[in-house]
């Protein structure tokens, strides 16, 4: 992880080293708005690049606790906060229900993106599945 001295530029952040105490690093770690359906992807595409984007959040994520924590140590030189969070895509009523009942067609979209997998979830215990 780059290390960052007293006057060199925080890329992400947009700011000069060190962080001032009043720096926001929870708005760096806030989930951006979903994006709108577009239905010219299809569920497994959009639940792919959510696992894509998933992970790339949590990097990101792991990072800005990384300058948070450095940056409340006060050290000499500090990481840059992670890069911005990345939207996910949203699943229709009707994609979720169906993954909830076809374990067969859950299966065709392994890996599941956590986003996905709380819908389904959460309509299972609705349904008492």
């Amino acid at each position: 992880m780059q290390l960052y001295a007293k006057g060199e530029e925080l890329p992400n952040a947009r700011i000069r080293a060190p962080y001032p105490r009043t720096f926001d690093f929870d708005e760096h770690a806030k989930k951006p708005p979903t994006l709108p359906l577009d239905a010219r992807h299809s569920m497994s595409q959009r639940n792919t690049q959510n696992v894509k984007a998933e992970e790339h959040n949590d990097e990101s994520r792991v990072r800005t606790e990384t300058a948070h924590m450095a940056a409340a140590r006060e050290d000499e030189e500090v990481p840059d906060v992670g890069s911005p969070l990345e939207a996910l895509h949203p699943f229709t009523h009707d994609e979720i229900q169906r993954a909830a009942r076809e374990k067969e067609f859950l299966k065709q979209l392994e890996p599941v993106s956590r986003a996905l997998m709380e819908s389904i979830l959460e309509t299972m215990r609705a349904n008492d599945v």
